[in-house]
């Protein structure tokens, strides 16, 4: 039996398309700019929302139970469900390790799709779009991976964010004598993107070698995708 095909991937270019304004022209109207931003924001905060309202937690892993002579015919009925249920269990499998186990298999298996549709609209979407809400999404996926230290999720959702970061620029530095307030705010907003992220990576380095699996490769994905400067060589040795 072919495993079900995500959904997720049917509403990424949809999603990307309204982020740039419905047009494909490299320069967009006033409206179609205002309504790319509204998307945009929009589509960043319900993902927030929902990874703070799906139910994340893991729990051990029960032991399959010893063989009981009298439940075969119970088997035989389950097997259709489990052939249906394998292609989720192996993504809950590869994402949580051996020994736990999803505590709400559903709202993680949902958690697991809304990364990829994340992923997959923020690296497509126009870059500039990130400044805004590059410091509350950090601090957010900084909160989100110690609450629940065993997910990857977090991290890949940190990681196409300062990819996206990177490429607007946020992190260049800036020298500018100009005094006026929305130029200083913007330096100053900046600046505390940018301490935010680089707290969160030396976070994320410190706890590296201690992390297995799935964890550990979307840890060190994000610490080598981190911008210039934000890490040194040497604390990356």
């Amino acid at each position: 039996r072919a495993a079900p095909e995500p959904l997720w991937p049917k509403y990424a270019d949809l999603w990307t398309h309204l982020t740039r304004g419905g047009e494909s022209g490299a320069s967009l109207s006033r409206v179609s700019e205002t309504r790319a931003r509204a998307t945009y924001d929009a589509f960043v905060r319900e993902t927030l929302q929902l990874c703070q309202t799906l139910q994340l937690r893991v729990v051990p892993a029960a032991r399959d139970a010893e063989a009981d002579p009298t439940a075969s015919a119970s088997h035989a009925d389950d097997e259709h469900q489990e052939l249906e249920d394998d292609a989720t269990t192996r993504a809950l499998a590869l994402e949580l390790g051996e020994g736990v186990a999803a505590e709400n298999p559903g709202d993680m298996q949902t958690f697991l799709c809304l990364v990829d549709l994340f992923c997959a609209v923020i690296a497509n979407a126009p870059a500039r779009h990130i400044e805004r809400w590059l410091t509350t999404l950090i601090e957010n996926v900084a909160a989100l991976s110690a609450a629940h230290p065993l997910l990857s999720g977090f991290y890949k959702i940190a990681r196409v964010a300062l990819v996206a970061a990177d490429d607007a620029g946020v992190f260049e530095e800036s020298f500018c004598d100009d005094d006026e307030d929305d130029v200083k705010e913007s330096a100053s907003d900046r600046l505390a993107a940018r301490e935010t992220c680089r707290a969160f990576l030396l976070d994320v380095l410190a706890g590296a070698e201690r992390l297995s699996d799935e964890l550990r490769a979307a840890a060190l994905q994000l610490l080598l995708a981190a911008p210039a400067g934000l890490l040194a060589a040497r604390e990356l040795a």
